[in-house]
């Protein structure tokens, strides 16, 4: 494969000195400002790693927008400076890696190369007609109505059909083991108002929440993907955000699911019976496994292309 590393910095060319030595790839370092000469002229598929640190935002904003049209070339970002604030955006794009500032300190290896490849990311030429039969929406059900692309037709005490998101802490016993109850409890009230700061750019509204996970509960009409973007920012910037100290050392794995259930407001909801409640509760418990995202069947026809090869 062919590597083009667009930088302008000598620590980040540092990071592929395991992969210079190795035969199975060509790794060809550029200038930033070169980008869009080289890959125009370029007529061979490429892997491209484009270093946004020594760039504006508003330069490096357009040269990921270049990239992301490219039919050519997969490309992934290298932010050693953390200067993007929405990385799941650039996911939705098209990108197929993200090196944020710890990351990028580590050495580029051949297996990382390799499972960037098999990343296949949003084709551009990719027709309206296509995208819809992805799976652009679902049908009404005859048990209960949507809840809509927001709250305001939502009424406590009905039943609608919502997108939910189940997360879980799989290793919270040891952390408490480890900081004690009292410092436990301060980082889960952080990570709560983290949480709750993230989705509610997608109108999610924490619904359930205890000392081990919780649900996220989303309006959905049908055909709205907030639910999974919210998953997605959750699980690509975990390892970035600041919330705390030992965030880092905090494991979480997600469910994305689709149904119905009564609205009742949080507090409220300990007399609701819910087949999709238990559910939900069953596969992410017993199932769902630690750093991962899982969908079932009917939130799984929603997902984006672009993210589609994230799950098997």
């Amino acid at each position: 494969m062919n590597i083009a590393v667009f930088t302008d910095s000598s620590t980040v060319k540092n990071s592929f000195n395991e992969l210079l030595k190795k035969k199975e790839h060509i790794c060809v370092f550029h200038a930033v400002k070169e980008l869009r000469k080289i890959l125009k002229d370029s007529k061979a598929d490429c892997f491209v790693y484009y270093d946004v640190s020594t760039s504006d935002e508003k330069t490096f904003q357009k040269d990921l927008a270049f990239l992301s049209k490219q039919g050519n070339c997969r490309y992934a970002i290298i932010d050693s400076k953390n200067l993007i604030q929405d990385v799941p955006a650039e996911f939705f794009r098209g990108c197929s890696d993200y090196l944020g500032k710890t990351l990028q300190k580590e050495k580029i290896n051949t297996k990382r190369i390799a499972e960037c490849i098999k990343f296949k990311p949003f084709d551009s030429a990719v027709s309206d007609c296509q995208e819809e039969e992805a799976g652009a929406s679902l049908k009404k059900t005859e048990y209960a109505p949507f809840s809509g692309n927001n709250w305001d037709d939502v009424k406590t005490g009905q039943e609608y059909v919502f997108a939910f998101l189940y997360f879980e802490f799989t290793n919270i016993a040891k952390i408490t083991k480890e900081m004690g109850v009292s410092e436990t409890t301060k980082l889960l009230n952080v990570f709560h108002c983290y949480l709750e700061k993230s989705i509610s750019k997608n109108d999610g509204k924490i619904w359930m929440w205890n000392d081990t996970g919780g649900v996220v509960l989303f309006p959905f009409d049908g055909k709205n993907t907030k639910a999974i973007e919210s998953a997605f920012e959750l699980y690509f910037n975990q390892p970035l955000t600041k919330f705390d100290a030992y965030a880092k050392n905090i494991d979480l794995k997600f469910v994305l699911h689709i149904g119905n259930t009564t609205y009742n407001k949080r507090g409220n909801t300990g007399t609701i019976v819910s087949d999709t409640i238990n559910s939900i509760y069953h596969i992410g418990q017993k199932f769902a496994s630690q750093n991962c995202i899982y969908a079932t069947g009917d939130y799984f026809s929603l997902i984006p292309l672009s993210l589609s090869d994230y799950f098997k």
